[in-house]
């Protein structure tokens, strides 16, 4: 089989155009990616891709369809904090059958969750641009994108990470407690902005707390039962840290 040309069709496909001469062929040990039926084209022929056409003047010609590299082009991905928060964005500059942008996340680079979904373009050859905002997140975060076509075939773009050193840090003590609990922060206990306390059934409970360091609070618990408790502190940035404790 001769080549006669190719080129990517404005679905992102590639397009090889071949004869033998005299017979159309799609043979798989000499086009190990052919996927698809040979359709004949007339002579003159053209076919429109991606940057325009190809013409093949050739009476024995035929296009053998492939399968693309990656139904998007990405042009970039990027991971930043912004208050605590991880904002992620990117841009695609062409999508080919692209059904959706799955954003996975993960703290220890082995085991990632589902965290969000986009839809995406479909088929577009426009700059394109993307974001999702994790919120609250604490320590280092690692993040991926995985695009997904409509055949289910899917690719990942590269891993991205964040970092928020500077996220709200507690530790409550006594734990298990009879008494008043004390609840150390790693910021200022000037910089919290509200606390709350709630039951295994996320329940408010009354709670009672007074300030004894800079970096510390006093929370009374007299007025709890006995049973699992959750405190939860914001500060002023929007941050949020939670700790478990237990009232005997």
């Amino acid at each position: 089989n001769e080549v006669a040309g190719t080129l990517l069709d404005k679905y992102g496909r590639l397009i090889v155009l071949f004869t033998n001469g005299s017979t159309w062929l799609a043979e798989g040990n000499a086009f190990t990616g052919f996927t698809g039926g040979i359709t004949q084209l007339a002579s003159p022929s053209q076919m429109e891709g991606a940057s325009g056409t190809l013409r093949g003047d050739m009476a024995s010609c035929g296009v053998d369809p492939l399968g693309g590299p990656l139904p998007v082009s990405l042009l970039h991905f990027n991971a930043t904090i912004q208050n605590g928060n991880a904002l992620l964005t990117w841009a695609t500059s062409f999508e080919s059958n692209t059904d959706k942008v799955v954003i996975e996340k993960s703290t220890n680079l082995n085991s990632w969750t589902a965290i969000a979904v986009r839809t995406a373009a479909g088929n577009s050859t426009s700059l394109i641009h993307y974001s999702y905002t994790d919120n609250n997140i604490s320590g280092t975060v690692y993040y991926r994108l995985k695009f997904v076509d409509i055949d289910g075939s899917s690719s990942y773009s590269d891993i991205k990470s964040v970092s928020n050193t500077s996220a709200l840090k507690l530790i409550a003590y006594p734990n298990p407690t009879m008494g008043n609990l004390f609840v150390e922060s790693n910021g200022s206990i000037s910089n919290i902005k509200n606390l709350v306390i709630t039951d295994a059934a996320g329940k408010n409970a009354p709670i009672a707390f007074k300030q004894v360091a800079s970096n510390k609070i006093e929370v009374k618990t007299a007025a709890l039962n006995a049973g699992i408790y959750y405190i939860k502190i914001y500060d002023a940035e929007g941050n949020s840290s939670v700790q478990k404790f237990i009232k005997n």
